[in-house]
């Protein structure tokens, strides 16, 4: 084991994991090989013993290792088992996205996916057409389930169409028709409803809400947070507080549209951003509006980007949405009706957690 291991975007133990992975499956490290102790692999691959463990755990959690105190750590995995893959049509622009940007709620949305798909010999085909042209160019294909992302309203009687035909399916993200339908989401009403009382408890009544357009279903929950969280506050809705703004919006009106928000009177003492966009988006725009966070505005986001927010100045405060979970637990839903199991009709929901930084001021 001399090979150089690449450090880039992709957190060192996952590409620690992927380089063992890799020796397994392919045969080269056969089952109950023992692997070199973790200090020598830390070594030679140029990390930290910390970072190794982490990987080697999750390469346990998969079961292609078992760790045994005292013993070492040896491949678990067999190669010669017999292979029944999976294969599961991937249908919503998150996936297409995930594929295409950096975006990090969309590339931890589909590492969960994935990961549940390596561990259980399931397959995903991202596919570009859905609803009625899905049906023509993908149905008879031999799919054993699908996964859907943020569906419009459009697709309802595509989804129908599923259940009627009884093909395994979960919804991620997004669900506002009538009806009981397999779907998994964060719980974005709580999110947003947490970050703001916890503006409110640093005193803060005069709260500007800046979200997307409500086309989007995360954007009609996340403004119901905000009317949910004022009703219970008994503070007034006040229309000039609120900004929704058209994402592919040019960014000279953009920023207009956002002075206008920031410079109303009385000015807000505080803005919550419903996305991580428009967060990195305030950032710049108080910057070229000469308002320095927090001392003349706190700022607090909705999609905590850890890696960007931490190393900001000041370090961000944001709602970070458990994606990788998300998408982890939508494979096992599935993966559980392909095994025949009933699963109730219901929405699940995760909890988001809020990061505290230094965004925000008390006043």
């Amino acid at each position: 084991m001399n090979e150089a291991l690449e450090i880039n975007q992709i957190p060192a133990y996952q590409q620690i994991a992927s380089y063992f992975e890799d020796r397994i499956k392919s045969g080269k490290y056969k089952k109950n090989y023992r692997l070199p102790p973790e200090r020598e692999i830390a070594s030679k691959l140029s990390v930290s013993r910390e970072t190794v463990s982490k990987a080697l755990k999750l390469l346990a959690k998969r079961k292609l290792l078992t760790q045994k105190v005292g013993k070492g750590t040896f491949v678990s995995y067999d190669t010669k088992r017999l292979v029944v893959l999976r294969k599961i049509a991937m249908i919503g622009d998150a996936f297409i996205r995930g594929l295409r940007t950096d975006a990090p709620y969309f590339l931890h949305l589909l590492g969960g996916i994935q990961d549940f798909f390596s561990e259980n010999l399931m397959a995903g085909v991202v596919c570009k057409n859905s609803g009625s042209q899905f049906m023509k160019d993908y149905i008879d294909q031999d799919l054993d389930g699908v996964i859907i992302s943020s569906p419009s309203k459009e697709m309802y009687p595509f989804i129908k169409g599923l259940a009627s035909a009884k093909i395994p399916y979960v919804i991620i993200s997004g669900w506002n028709l009538k009806g009981k339908f397999n779907c998994i989401d964060v719980d974005n009403q709580k999110g947003t409803f947490e970050a703001l009382e916890y503006l409110y408890d640093q005193g803060h009544r005069n709260i500007a809400y800046w979200g997307a357009d409500r086309n989007f279903y995360f954007s009609q929950e996340r403004f119901a947070g905000y009317k949910k969280f004022l009703k219970e506050k008994k503070l007034p809705l006040q229309e000039n507080l609120v900004l929704e703004t058209n994402l592919a919006m040019p960014r000279a009106e953009m920023l207009k549209e956002f002075e206008k928000l920031i410079f109303r009177k009385p000015e807000p003492t505080a803005v919550f951003c419903a996305g991580f966009y428009l967060s990195m988006y305030a950032i710049k725009f108080l910057h070229l509006l000469n308002r320095k966070i927090p001392d003349d505005i706190s700022l607090l986001g909705f999609d905590d980007y850890q890696t960007f927010f931490e190393n900001t100045i000041p370090a961000v405060s944001a709602v970070r949405q458990p994606e990788y979970d998300l998408g982890y637990q939508a494979a096992g839903m599935l993966l559980r009706q392909i095994n025949g199991e009933a699963l109730p009709e219901k929405q699940v929901f995760l909890k988001p957690e809020l990061m505290i930084r230094n965004s925000c001021k008390k006043i």
